[in-house]
């Protein structure tokens, strides 16, 4: 399902389905601001006084009242460290192996983290094997493709995988098909109705 972002009021993001808005994320603060989130931490001192909290992977964090502070070995794109629970928190000066940084950010310069599904336009080929799949209930045999390769949207399954459940109705219909050509139903009827192909997901 595709999601558009809109810019709203006061730099909100509402996001859109292909249809009615749904409710735009509460602002961010210091609840908030670890919940699939990516900012850029600036170097910065900690103040002398307690963290107000230390999470499992032992970073210390500060709520500074309009922006929070970090300290952490592990920071994005550093040292081998790919994701911090599901967020993407850069730190602008040099992580040495081993050792804490300390790094700030404001509230305001937090970003929602979004999945995006990509899309390329759909080919002549692909309208056409998108029908079949269509009309023959989710499935077809695959000598359909008459030695053409199988587009990265589809797939050819042995009868009885999980990967064949869409192409049920013709298996039961066609018991000498040891294997099925098929699809995701929700992408085929994208390729019919808007004219796309989805590609593989991404979060941003």
């Amino acid at each position: 399902m595709m999601i558009r972002i809109f810019a709203g009021a006061m730099n909100r993001m509402i996001c859109r389905r292909d249809g009615p808005a749904f409710e735009p994320e509460p602002p961010i603060g210091f609840d908030t601001f670890h919940q699939r989130t990516r900012a850029q931490f600036r170097p910065a001192a900690p103040p002398d006084r307690e963290p107000d909290f230390v999470s499992p992977g032992r970073s210390v964090y500060w709520d500074l009242g309009d922006r929070v502070l970090r300290a952490s070995d592990h920071w994005t794109g550093q040292n081998g460290c790919a994701e911090i629970g599901g967020c993407h928190w850069t730190y602008e000066g040099a992580c040495r192996p081993g050792s804490w940084e300390a790094g700030e950010c404001l509230y305001a310069e937090f970003k929602r983290r979004v999945r995006i599904i990509p899309t390329r336009h759909a080919t002549a080929a692909d309208l056409a094997l998108a029908r079949i799949l269509l009309e023959g209930g989710g499935g077809a045999d695959p000598k359909r493709l008459a030695g053409a390769p199988v587009p990265d949207w589809a797939r050819v399954a042995p009868r009885g995988t999980l990967a064949a459940l869409p192409a049920q109705e013709l298996l039961r219909a066609r018991p000498e098909l040891a294997r099925v050509l098929t699809a995701d139903e929700r992408v085929v009827r994208r390729i019919l109705e808007a004219g796309e192909v989805p590609l593989p997901a991404r979060i941003s």
